[in-house]
C-alpha cells in the first residue's frame, strides 16, 4: 500500500496567489486530486475555483488524464477547474473528434491545445463542424503536422467567429500554407498568431497584410522564420499591422 500524505491547504492557497503559470496549474491539479472526495465537495473545490477567475483560460487546460477520464464516460470531480483541453500527442480519429466536440466543449470548456498531435483533413474537417466548435476561443495546433488540406480546412469552418488565439508554431505551413491562412475570412475575433518556425520566407510576409484578420490582431509571433534583415522592415511597413502591440 502506497502511503500519501494529505494535501496541505496553505500550499494551495499560496499556489492560487503566486502568478498564474502552467507549472503553478499542474501542481494545482495535481494537490487538489489528493484530496478525498467529500473534502472537495464540501467547500475545498468552490475555494479553488472561485480563486482560479483571475487565471488565463489558456492555462486552464484539463489535464490528458482528466480528458481521458471523461471520454471512458467516468466522473472527473475536478473538472470545473478547467477551461481548456490538453490534447497534446492525443491520435484525434474521427470518433475521438466527435466525442470531444459534442461532450467536452462548451462555454465553458473553450480552449483546445493539440500540440503535437496527430489529425487529417477528414478529421480536422469533421472536428470543426460540430456546433460546439463555436464556443472556441483558442486553438493551438503547434507541432502538429498540418498539410495545406488541413489549414484549407481550418480557414472553411463557419463556427470560428470566437476564435481569439490561434497557434500554429512548428507547423511549417510554409508559404504555400499561409498562401491559404491569409484568405481566411471566418476569423473576425482573431487576436493572437502563433507563426513560430513555420518556414515563412520574406517574400510571404507581406501576404499577412491583405488577411482580413490582420487589422485586428494585437499579437504576431513569428520567431524562428527565414525574413532575414529587411524583415522587420517589411513588418512595420504593412499599414493593416500597426495596430500589433508584439
Amino acid at each position: 500500500m502506497i502511503y500519501r500524505e494529505p494535501p496541505n491547504f496553505g500550499e494551495l492557497r499560496s499556489l492560487l496567489a503566486r502568478a498564474p503559470t502552467r507549472a503553478h496549474w499542474r501542481t494545482i491539479c495535481d494537490l487538489v486530486e489528493r484530496w478525498d472526495q467529500e473534502e472537495l465537495e464540501h467547500g475545498i473545490l468552490a475555494y479553488v475555483v472561485s480563486h482560479l477567475d483571475r487565471w488565463p483560460d489558456h492555462i486552464r487546460l484539463a489535464p490528458r488524464d482528466w480528458v481521458e477520464r471523461r471520454l471512458e464516460g467516468r466522473s472527473v470531480l475536478t473538472w470545473p477547474m478547467a477551461r481548456g483541453l490538453d490534447c497534446r500527442g492525443m491520435v484525434l480519429g474521427s470518433s475521438l473528434c466527435q466525442q470531444i466536440s459534442e461532450e467536452l466543449l462548451d462555454e465553458e470548456v473553450c480552449i483546445l491545445s493539440a500540440q503535437n498531435a496527430h489529425i487529417g483533413y477528414q478529421e480536422m474537417a469533421l472536428l470543426l463542424g460540430f456546433e460546439s466548435i463555436h464556443h472556441l476561443k483558442g486553438l493551438d495546433l503547434s507541432r502538429t503536422p498540418l498539410g495545406n488540406d488541413v489549414v484549407l480546412s481550418l480557414c472553411s469552418s463557419d463556427l470560428l467567429f470566437n476564435l481569439e488565439q490561434l497557434a500554429l508554431a512548428g507547423c511549417r505551413i510554409g508559404n504555400d500554407g499561409l498562401g491559404i491562412l491569409v484568405q481566411a475570412d471566418n476569423l473576425p475575433s482573431l487576436r493572437e498568431l502563433d507563426l513560430r518556425d513555420s518556414r515563412i520566407g520574406l517574400l510571404a510576409l507581406e501576404l499577412l497584410g491583405s488577411a482580413p484578420f490582420a487589422p485586428q490582431l494585437r499579437v504576431l509571433d513569428l520567431s524562428d522564420n527565414h525574413l532575414g534583415r529587411h524583415g522587420a522592415q517589411v513588418l512595420t511597413s504593412i499599414p493593416a499591422l500597426r495596430e500589433l502591440d508584439s
